[in-house]
């Protein structure tokens, strides 16, 4: 992999960065939800503080209630966090829309 070809890379930087900016843009548009911009992963922290009490303060409450509504995210407390969760961009397009549109109906 070191010897070979990169040529692909910059098509793939402009790829994670659309998917990256997608997925902040949307967290941050949701009532409640915020991210910073992440500088070098391929998922980010959202932080979900302001609804905590809808789910008791437990944050795998919270990603369980996601994945009953058709997104898969991991508790922030699985990685030393609290009140959020990770979610990562190594998907298309087009499924992160669908998971952002389902996250904003399931936290609305």
């Amino acid at each position: 992999a070191l010897a070979g070809s990169q040529d692909f890379l910059g098509e793939w930087r402009e790829t994670f960065r659309r998917r990256r900016d997608l997925v902040v843009s949307a967290v941050n548009a949701i009532e409640g939800l915020s991210t910073p911009v992440p500088d070098g992963a391929f998922y980010c922290f959202s932080d979900a503080s302001p609804l905590m009490a809808r789910f008791g303060g437990d944050d795998g409450k919270l990603a369980l209630h996601l994945l009953e509504h058709g997104v898969a995210v991991v508790a922030a407390s699985g990685f030393g966090g609290k009140n959020g969760f990770r979610i990562s961009f190594a998907a298309s397009e087009e499924t992160l829309t669908q998971a952002m549109a389902r996250i904003a109906k399931a936290l609305s």
